[in-house]
């Protein structure tokens, strides 16, 4: 399991290197082929699993 990050300030291909080292990764442990992605979702900053999040502090500040 990986933790979550914070791609606030990635690049898209940044994005997509990250998701398909997750993939490789995840193939690799549990002997599966996953070929690729199918849709990448943003989120509203108020599910972010991680504290602190810079984009809730922001929207708290509002």
């Amino acid at each position: 399991m990986r933790e979550p990050v914070h791609t606030l300030g990635w690049t898209g291909m940044q994005v997509k290197e990250y998701i398909t080292g997750a993939i490789a990764q995840f193939n690799q442990q549990y002997a599966v082929i996953i070929s690729g992605i199918a849709a990448t979702v943003e989120l509203n900053p108020r599910l972010c699993p991680l504290d602190p999040c810079p984009l809730k502090i922001k929207q708290d500040e509002n």
